[in-house]
């Protein structure tokens, strides 16, 4: 398949993002603008509460007296946030005259707008990721919201329709002035968690269920190691990614541990030109003292490994509320030390772990299952949005469900099918190579499996047929 002009132009989610963002908020606002003098007429001023106007003042620069046309809202609504147009809209319980013919309630309306500008936050922060199923979200909300807005909102219907087949020529790149320098860090907590890597494969799709479950097990007393366990590519590092993030950005009264630490172990990545080895961070205990030295600031290059396990079983017997350890990929460590020291973990400390198979005792097993057919297909639409195959990402869900029902709805196959598609293959034809026992994809997912099994069920000759010859199990 031919690479068009279209596709070799650089967009990111986040000017798709912005795209779809701006025409909205302009669109809300001249819709706003509009009711406030259908509703209250030239009184509309006793509709916008006091702290709206000392917000605006602040946003254009002006003292405490801004001048506007007693016949144009426009003026005032120029310099407003979306916060600031949801308290005009919630002022005085009016939301019930503003929106006289919809369902959705008050409180609905303040979810949607709420999450409309925690989407505008991530566009925004330089070091925040806007993924591709964060898009997803903003068009969702986009196309509910824009019949409501009637002929005010006919650019941003046009702009959504651009996006079942190719939004590029009406992208509007970010702005600089729209962008927020980030001078504090990421999250206001201790902790080395990378950026996610799913950020850039279509996001962090579904799994809320999940996200709950292992947030109560983690949090709760009865359990001091939950290992996040299935094949290779379901989600598991994505999933606990995501729930370090939920905690993280958690405002320090609220946050349940002193710190979190991030290490993984793992080995390999599978890429559309096959299996990538990497180079884990975490290989031996020492490995796992260094980190959460150097995460407290405690860490002296020259110090001795004995005086670094001091300090580090110091530090330990210091904690309030506890590290969350998290050890990714847990089945790649050979080191026992660190697997003891993951068995006997003292309280109030958390370990979470993933892994294939994990440790086989004392641990809380969550197994991790591929995606709902509706997520699916959600994963399926981002990660061709962001390969800018916005044919297919147009597509309805009728057309897409049969594709993610044959990939039996996996998120690592999903993201190698429409890879693959990216470079030119058929989708249909890719589709079939999924289930292939020789392909990569198999491998990747169920090598570290396979062993194991052989591990504890084969005679000892097989054993050191695994250590000395493990190339061979995948002939």
């Amino acid at each position: 398949m031919p690479q068009t002009k279209d596709r070799l132009v650089k967009v990111t989610a986040k000017d798709l993002g912005y795209t779809l963002y701006s025409r909205l908020e302009e669109a809300f606002r001249a819709w706003l603008a509009r009711r406030l003098i259908e509703l209250f007429g030239n009184d509309w001023e006793s509709q916008v509460p006091e702290g709206v106007r000392t917000n605006v003042c602040n946003n254009s620069g002006r003292r405490l007296t801004v001048e506007v046309s007693p016949s144009d809202p426009g003026d005032l609504l120029e310099f407003t946030y979306l916060s600031d147009l949801q308290e005009i809209i919630c002022h005085k319980g009016a939301y019930s005259r503003f929106f006289p013919d919809q369902e959705s309630s008050q409180a609905d309306f303040q979810e949607t707008f709420n999450q409309l500008n925690e989407l505008r936050c991530r566009i925004a922060h330089v070091r925040r990721a806007f993924s591709h199923e964060d898009l997803e979200e903003l068009l969702s909300i986009c196309t509910k919201i824009c019949p409501v807005l009637k002929d005010d909102g006919l650019e941003l219907a046009d702009v959504l329709s651009a996006f079942q087949t190719n939004p590029t020529p009406r992208v509007v790149h970010v702005p600089p002035c729209f962008m927020l320098a980030d001078t504090e860090p990421v999250y206001p907590h201790l902790t080395n968690l990378p950026p996610a890597d799913y950020d850039m494969e279509g996001g962090f799709v579904g799994r809320k269920e999940d996200l709950k479950a292992l947030k109560k097990y983690i949090t709760g007393n009865l359990y001091r190691v939950v290992t996040v366990s299935g094949a290779g590519g379901v989600g598991k590092t994505a999933l606990a990614h995501k729930l370090c993030d939920s905690f993280l950005s958690l405002p320090p009264s609220k946050f349940p541990f002193d710190a979190i630490i991030w290490v993984s172990a793992k080995e390999e990545r599978l890429s559309l030109t096959g299996i990538e080895k990497l180079d884990p961070s975490l290989k031996s205990y020492e490995d796992l003292v260094h980190a959460v030295l150097e995460i407290v600031g405690a860490d002296v290059l020259d110090e001795s490994l004995e005086a670094k396990q001091q300090r580090f079983d110091t530090l330990l017997s210091l904690c309030d509320k506890g590290l969350m350890f998290v050890v990714d990929n847990l089945e790649t460590i050979q080191d026992e030390r660190l697997i003891e020291f993951i068995k006997e973990v003292p309280s109030p400390h958390k370990v979470l772990i993933t892994s294939r198979l994990g440790l086989g005792e004392i641990e809380k097993r969550y197994a991790l299952k591929h995606l709902s057919e509706g997520d699916a297909i959600t994963l399926l639409r981002c990660i061709a949005r962001e390969k800018q195959l916005h044919d297919l990402a147009g597509k309805p869900d009728s057309v897409l469900r049969p594709y993610a029902q044959r990939m039996d709805c996996y998120p690592l196959a999903i993201k190698w099918v429409v890879g693959q598609v990216a470079l030119g293959q058929d989708i249909a034809s890719v589709v079939h190579l999924v289930a292939s026992p020789t392909g990569d994809l198999t491998h990747f997912c169920f090598d570290a499996i396979w062993v194991w099994l052989l591990w504890n069920d084969a005679q000892p000759y097989i054993k050191s047929v695994v250590y000395g010859h493990s190339a061979c199990l995948r002939r």
